[in-house]
């Protein structure tokens, strides 16, 4: 569980969260604040589980400073990208109802849409099978490492 704190309302926000104010913050801490917004990346999670998604958007939000949208299935994939959101990084599940991650992979070469696409599982079986296609393949039980390479290949960092 976590614990929000309750801080008054007369207090400013930068206070309530221990922020110095720019005028005093290093040149360092002002330009690792410039870097941070400069190297966000927004990445699309598709899954249908809904807490791996939430667990997901925590660990890119929080160490990694992206920018996060979710999609439960391709219908709600399909509705971001036909509404003209644009994303640096898609993550899609390999297994899930109606249309299975390597076919939504497909549709969207097949649509020209050229995102870098990250497919994911919890199932060892299907590294292989994404792999044999030439698709990156991430374990779901959220491999850092791997998780490292695949943010910072497309223009992110990690927080230190």
């Amino acid at each position: 569980m976590q614990l929000i704190p309750v801080v008054p309302p007369s207090v400013p926000a930068s206070v309530a969260a221990n922020e110095r104010p720019a005028s005093i913050r290093s040149s360092s801490e002002r330009d690792d604040e410039a870097g941070a917004a400069a190297v966000m990346l927004r990445v699309l999670i598709v899954d249908d589980e809904q807490g791996f998604r939430d667990s997901f958007r925590w660990v890119l939000e929080q160490l990694y400073r992206c920018s996060v949208d979710e999609a439960g299935h391709a219908r709600e994939l399909d509705q971001r990208i036909n509404s003209g959101a644009t994303f640096d990084l898609i993550f899609i599940d390999v297994q899930m109802p109606e249309k299975d991650g390597i076919q939504i992979y497909k549709e969207l070469r097949a649509t020209g849409n050229r995102t870098p696409v990250v497919l994911m599982s919890a199932l060892a079986q299907n590294r292989s099978r994404v792999e044999r296609l030439g698709i990156l393949f991430f374990d779901k039980a959220l491999d850092g490492p791997t998780l490292d390479g695949i943010i910072i290949k497309h223009g992110g960092s990690r927080m230190q």
